[in-house]
């Protein structure tokens, strides 16, 4: 079964898909509503939280992603992150898309403060950052073949 994913922070980085998932897999602009995107103290990505219906949440649909790409993308987004079910609006062609959708746990809410900025991200962090996914996905590849 192919799975559908809305993603809004790092994985908007096609470099940082691509490391994690060994492809780029199709991809749309979308928006989400009912969400907002915030900082989190201490870390270059981002969380989103339910809030008011009108809110518009802009990011992108991965599609297609396989069984297995759907599992790496549960490990990257750790216990911090809930995933549910929403409705994604392609930009492109206003098509509504059912997708997954990771968000941060309630209980966490104090974490969060501002904004956060993806092109912000990518000139400060994306270096960095895809180093550190190039060790997640190693550590992920060792794990299948001690399974």
């Amino acid at each position: 079964m192919a799975h559908t994913v809305f993603v809004y922070g790092t994985l908007l980085s096609e470099e940082i898909v691509k490391i994690l998932l060994n492809r780029n897999p199709e991809s749309h602009a979308a928006t989400v509503k009912g969400y907002s995107r915030y900082r989190i103290r201490g870390r270059v990505y981002p969380a989103i939280l339910p809030t008011i219906p009108s809110d518009e949440l802009t990011g992108m649909v991965l599609c297609g992603l396989s069984e297995r790409e759907f599992e790496i993308l549960d490990e990257y987004e750790d216990e911090d992150y809930f995933r549910t079910k929403v409705t994604a609006l392609e930009q492109d062609t206003g098509k509504e898309v059912p997708a997954d959708i990771y968000v941060w746990k309630d209980s966490l809410r104090s974490e969060l403060y501002g904004k956060w900025d993806y092109d912000e991200f990518r000139q400060l962090h994306l270096k960095e950052y895809m180093v550190m996914c190039e060790g997640f996905g190693a550590d992920f590849t060792s794990k299948d073949m001690i399974l």
